[in-house]
């Protein structure tokens, strides 16, 4: 029973990289104030259950719909998330900071930072 919980917890911090996400909420959410931040984070946390439900219960019938396979979503996701890291080396955010502050729940925080194809993809 313990080594079933360990593994799960093991896939699970390899799949939603905690540490990663941390790393992008906090650059981010740089001008928000403490209550904004624990808001948003709900918010994410939210957001990131829902997402990651309907992506299991469903994945394969959107997929289908949208004639997707796995591999060009994992494409897809990984260059979206190296030219957000290429722009977060270069220094540059990854939301336009205009005189509007944009809600960064759904995009970039929770998809594709955080529900995002891990290495050998979910079980599909």
């Amino acid at each position: 029973m313990l080594h079933v919980l360990f593994s799960v917890y093991l896939k699970m911090l390899v799949l939603y990289s905690p540490f990663f996400v941390l790393s992008c909420f906090i650059s981010l959410t740089r001008g928000y104030s403490s209550k904004e931040r624990r808001r948003l984070a709900w918010k994410v946390a939210l957001a990131t259950l829902v997402s990651s439900v309907l992506l299991y219960l469903f994945g394969r019938v959107i997929f289908s719909v949208f004639g997707i396979t796995v591999d060009a979503f994992r494409i897809g996701a990984g260059s979206v998330l190296f030219i957000s890291a290429l722009g977060m080396a270069q220094g540059k955010s990854a939301v336009q900071t205009d005189n509007v502050q944009q809600d960064v729940t759904i995009v970039p925080l929770t998809i594709p930072l955080t529900v995002a194809p891990a290495p050998s993809g979910p079980c599909w």
